[in-house]
């Protein structure tokens, strides 16, 4: 299975858009974190599926929400591939939405499920 691996900025924005959305109405959070879900799903099955948005990094968005899924794809050394998903994931944030520097790598999820 392909794996995801998060940049702790990632961590902090998924964290944060929940927080968000659950404040504004309760249960939108649980919304926002399933469709999250279904894009992580998107990715592992169709890896190149998404353009290229910048630098070789491709985005994908998330449907329903102001929110894209900033990764790159690396080999692993199973020849499985994983995913860095980047930090800065609002796609509508202007210019800098990508923090190219992997000096700080966040938590690696063999599945995404965030409840």
């Amino acid at each position: 299975m392909r794996e995801l691996v998060f940049l702790l900025s990632a961590d902090a924005d998924i964290q944060k858009a929940y927080e968000f959305y659950e404040a504004y109405q309760a249960g939108r959070g649980d919304v926002f974190m399933r469709h999250l879900d279904t894009a992580f799903g998107r990715l592992r099955i169709f890896p190149e599926g998404a353009p290229v948005f910048h630098k070789g990094y491709r985005r994908l968005l998330v449907q329903g929400f102001p929110y894209g899924i900033f990764y790159t794809t690396r080999a692993a050394v199973s020849s499985l591939q994983e995913f860095w998903i980047s930090g800065r994931t609002r796609a509508r944030s202007g210019a800098g939405l990508v923090d190219d520097g992997h000096s700080q790598t966040g938590t690696q999820y063999p599945q995404w499920n965030k409840n």
